[in-house]
């Protein structure tokens, strides 16, 4: 058990950097959303390319490594996307007093 404990720390990375690549693909298919011709096209695509991003991401680390270390991966996620939106609610809120 303590042998894997790397694998863990890596997989928790792993949610991370994948949570981080979601964000980054959101923020860019959000600005590109006002200039754009189609912006229903744009945001269905935006949504679109995220999701098949974490899920095969996802369905990889739990093919290869298994259920734990695929909550490991989601922990991380949801642990950097609850971090991003509480920073971005506190700064809107700091500018707007």
């Amino acid at each position: 058990m303590i042998e894997e404990y790397p694998l863990y720390l890596a997989t928790f990375a792993c949610g991370v950097v994948l949570a981080g690549i979601f964000l980054w693909l959101m923020q860019r298919s959000l600005k590109t959303l006002t200039s754009d011709s189609q912006p229903g096209y744009s945001l269905l695509t935006g949504m679109l390319l995220r999701l098949v991003v974490v899920c095969s991401v996802l369905a990889l680390i739990l093919f290869l490594l298994g259920t734990t270390h695929l909550l490991g991966a989601v922990s991380g996620f949801t642990l950097t996307r609850i971090i991003a939106v509480r920073n971005i609610a506190f700064a809107e809120n700091k500018n707007r007093a």
